[in-house]
This record gives structure tokens, sequence and C-alpha cells, in this order.
């Protein structure tokens, strides 16, 4: 999960502007943002997420679940907090893919195209 461009250089700033706090048993920490790369991807996504939602760009993953296994994919929406008329008008963009996909690939995915429509924004 690599965020470019505009997109990198915003998100490094929110970061630093909003602390993450890790705790290790009784122990809390902020990361500082050259450790946050190091983190898990799984714990990266979640500070991902956190940053694009304040922007208005939700990536969400969704596990569905079938006689034969479970299907994972990813959607991406945009979200215009200015529209209160009702939830399908203040989606102003729904990405996604139904694939069936590993969680890894979701989240890298669902990053991907967050990065992209933040760039595009």
């Amino acid at each position: 999960m690599i965020l470019t461009k505009e997109c990198k250089e915003d998100f490094e700033i929110w970061f630093e502007d909003n602390p993450s706090i890790f705790t290790v048993g009784m122990i809390q920490d902020i990361i500082p943002l050259k450790m946050f790369y190091k983190l898990p991807y799984s714990m990266q996504y979640g500070v991902y997420v956190e940053f694009f939602n304040n922007v208005g760009i939700y990536p969400v993953i969704i596990n569905e679940a079938y006689s034969d296994g479970v299907n994972t994919l990813w959607q991406v929406f945009e979200y215009d907090p200015g529209n209160y008329d009702n939830w399908s008008n203040r989606s102003s963009g729904l990405y996604g893919d139904n694939g069936d996909y590993t969680l890894d690939e979701a989240r890298a995915a669902s990053i991907a195209k967050s990065n992209e429509l933040y760039n595009e924004g």
C-alpha cells in the first residue's frame, strides 16, 4: 500500500498532526512516521482509512460468506457531507470490484483507488 503525489504529502502532514498511539502491554508511545511504514499492512490500513475518511473517501472491505466459502471484495465511495437529502445522493462515486481477493489484496486495491481519487480531486 503506497500513497503517491499530493496524497502522500498530505497524509504525512495529517499523520504528524494526528499522532497514532501504539500500546504494548501497559506502555503507550506515539509512532513516528518512519516507523509507521514498517508496521504490518493491516495496521497501516486502519490509519489510511482514518485519513481518507477525514477527506470524504471511504475504502471498505466486504467479506461475503457462502456455503462454499468466503468472497472478499472491496469498494471505495466518495461522500459529500454537504448534501443531506439521502444516502444515494450523498455518494458522488462508488468504485469497486466484486472479484475474489485475499484480504491483503482487497486492502491494497481499496487504498490504491482511494489514493487515485484523492490525487484526481
